[in-house]
C-alpha cells in the first residue's frame, strides 16, 4: 500500500516535471502568435521560427539594452514593459517611449532600427525574445510577410516617441501624470510596484513634483495611495481632467 502509493506520487510528479517545459513551450509559442511580427503567419513557421529564438525574462529595474556595450540584436517584448530612455546633462532619465507586448527595441541597422544613445530598461517584468542579425534576415527570406509585422512594431516605436514628445512639448505635469497612471493601471484600476521617483523618471521631472500632484489627486477622490500602490478610483474623471489639462496648456 505504501510502496503504491509512493509510486503514484512519483509517477504524478514525472508528469509535472514533463508537462512544465511543455506549458512553457505552449506559452512562447502562443506570445509569438501575438507578436506584431509574426501575427498571420501559419502556426508550422511561428513553431519553427520559435524554435530558434531565445526567449529570456527580465526583472523590473534590468537594464537590458546599453550603447556601446550590448551587440546587435532586436529585442521583442512579449510581456511586460520597456522603457526607452535618454540621460540628460544632469544625469536625469527622458523616457522616450514606453514599450509593451508587441514592442520592437535595439541595434538593427540594416532594418532601419537603431538606439543612437538611448538605453533600455525593464519597468514591469518582462518576457523578451531576442533576434540575431542572422536569425531575422533568415526570418525575412522565408517568410516575407513578417517585414510588414517589421514595420508595424517599428511604427509603433515611432508613434511611442512621438506622443513622449508631445507630451513634454504640450502637456502640464498633471495631464503627464493622468495620462501615465491609465496607461500603467490594470483592469481593476491598480498600480502596482512603482516608487513615486519612478514614476517621476518615466515622466522627466522630479519626484517631488509627481508627489504633489498625487496627493492633489487623492485629495479629489481620483485614487487611492498607499506604498509602492496606487488605484484609480474614478478612471473617466481622471482621462478627463488628462485632456482638459492638456488642451490648457497648448492653449497658453
Amino acid at each position: 500500500m505504501n510502496v503504491s502509493s509512493a509510486e503514484h506520487r512519483a509517477s504524478q510528479g514525472e508528469r509535472r516535471l514533463k508537462s512544465l517545459p511543455d506549458e512553457v513551450e505552449r506559452l512562447r509559442l502562443a506570445l509569438l502568435h501575438q507578436n506584431d511580427l509574426f501575427r498571420g503567419l501559419p502556426k508550422e513557421e511561428v513553431e519553427a521560427i520559435g524554435s530558434r529564438l531565445p526567449m529570456v525574462t527580465a526583472r523590473r529595474g534590468q537594464v537590458v539594452f546599453q550603447p556601446g556595450v550590448t551587440g546587435e540584436a532586436l529585442f521583442l517584448v512579449k510581456t511586460g514593459r520597456v522603457a526607452i530612455y535618454r540621460l540628460a546633462h544632469d544625469g536625469r532619465k527622458v523616457v522616450l517611449a514606453l514599450l509593451g507586448p508587441g514592442g520592437a527595441f535595439g541595434e538593427m541597422p540594416f532594418v532601419g532600427q537603431s538606439m543612437g544613445d538611448a538605453y533600455a530598461e525593464v519597468v514591469e517584468d518582462a518576457a523578451l525574445c531576442i533576434m540575431s542579425r542572422v536569425d531575422l534576415e533568415d526570418v525575412l527570406a522565408r517568410s516575407p510577410e513578417v517585414s510588414v509585422g517589421l514595420l508595424r512594431a517599428l511604427a509603433r516605436r515611432v508613434r511611442e516617441m512621438e506622443e513622449r514628445l508631445e507630451e513634454l512639448a504640450v502637456r502640464s505635469v498633471p495631464a503627464r501624470v493622468a495620462r501615465l497612471l491609465l496607461k500603467l493601471s490594470d483592469a481593476e484600476g491598480a498600480v502596482e510596484g512603482f516608487s513615486h521617483q519612478e514614476l517621476a523618471d518615466l515622466l522627466g521631472t522630479s519626484r517631488e513634483t509627481v508627489s504633489r500632484t498625487l496627493v492633489e489627486f487623492r485629495n479629489q477622490g481620483l485614487i487611492e495611495i498607499e506604498r509602492r500602490h496606487l488605484r484609480i478610483l474614478d478612471r473617466d474623471r481622471l482621462r478627463a481632467l488628462s485632456d482638459e489639462l492638456a488642451a490648457r496648456s497648448a492653449e497658453r
